[in-house]
């Protein structure tokens, strides 16, 4: 859906911020660029809908030039969410919302259809919040009608320039949650930027790590945890990378089946797609030997035991020794 092929970003003064990044954006997936300041991540974002020109190289989009379109035309077809929202504060709620459907056309009723449907998907009320302005929101709630309005014509592309920073973490993770969810319903291609490591791991369906303008690592989470490729993305992914494996791993897949116990369990119920590091945490932080797991309507669905976690636990440990034992010999294999 998105190609970079050999596309390279200089500045004045002979900075180069992007170097032959070749990158693809798979259809309906998550791709996260993540690096340290200054790594060109934000400016690869903005390339794409041609915010900033392009030094050389190309960008295509849905098989096309990026060049090829109109720059209305391209950034139209391309919602764009940022940390700092840019909701415009001298229109309601609605009216942020139903800007881009406006400047296409669309018939009005079309358009406050569209836009009480986006404000329902994103966990706001349209009667409540649809004709207020956005000073009268929280930081959350704007965070929301910022994506909202991204989603605004239906594009098939979002860019979203670390769309949950500016939030608290409490805030923070709910919105990863959520957008996760409405991910999961409409597939849009997504190139997401962010600092956070942990916030990658969780949303990435793929994972690009860049230093100095250039692509160091793009892998899925899990492979980039389990095989960095260099000390840098070992460094940059943190010493705890295999404990942050077990935040890859949902509490379903290791559940065991309910029992007439389950219900008189002393233990606050998890849901059942709360991973299992996070499950651990519940277990120890609270001294609780099980807990029950229900669904998302709160349904009872199963149980966890501290001794089934450690299970999971060492399962990865073992996996973890054998991914680096076969690292270990292709690198030998190579020096011979």
């Amino acid at each position: 859906m998105i190609e970079f092929e050999g596309v390279v970003k200089d500045f004045p003064g002979g900075v180069r911020a992007v170097d032959a990044l070749d990158l693809t954006v798979e259809k309906g997936e998550i791709s996260v660029l993540i690096g340290p300041s200054g790594c060109g991540k934000t400016t690869s974002m903005r390339l794409v809908n041609r915010l900033i020109p392009l030094t050389s190289g190309r960008i295509t989009v849905d098989g096309r030039d990026n060049l090829e379109f109109a720059p209305e035309e391209l950034r139209r077809k391309i919602g764009y969410a940022i940390q700092q929202i840019g909701l415009f504060p001298h229109m309601t709620v609605g009216q942020n919302v139903a800007v881009v459907p406006r400047l296409l056309g669309w018939e009005e009723q079309r358009v406050r259809q569209r836009v009480d449907g986006l404000l329902e998907l994103v966990g706001l009320d349209p009667d409540v919040q649809r004709d207020v302005y956005p000073r009268q929101l929280s930081g959350g709630q704007q965070q929301r009608v910022g994506v909202a309005r991204a989603l605004g014509a239906d594009p098939p592309i979002m860019l979203m320039d670390e769309p949950f920073g500016a939030v608290d973490p409490i805030t923070r993770a709910v919105l990863q949650d959520e957008f996760l969810q409405i991910q999961a319903t409409i597939a849009k291609t997504v190139l997401f930027v962010t600092h956070d490591i942990d916030e990658a791991i969780k949303m990435g369906d793929r994972i690009a790590v860049m230093r100095t303008g250039r692509l160091v690592q793009y892998a899925t989470p899990d492979e980039l945890l389990a095989q960095p490729v260099d000390d840098f993305v070992r460094a940059f992914v943190g010493g705890d990378r295999h404990l942050k494996r077990l935040g890859l791993v949902r509490v379903r897949d290791v559940m065991a089946e309910p029992d007439e116990r389950t219900p008189e369990l002393d233990g606050e119920a998890v849901l059942e797609h709360t991973s299992v590091r996070d499950a651990l945490s519940v277990l120890v932080g609270r001294g609780f030997d099980a807990t029950p797991v229900v669904d998302a309507q709160g349904r009872l669905c199963g149980v966890i035991t501290l001794n089934g976690l450690r299970a999971a636990v060492r399962r990865a440990a073992r996996e973890r020794a054998s991914e680096e034992r076969a690292s270990e010999e292709r690198a030998a294999e190579g020096e011979a």
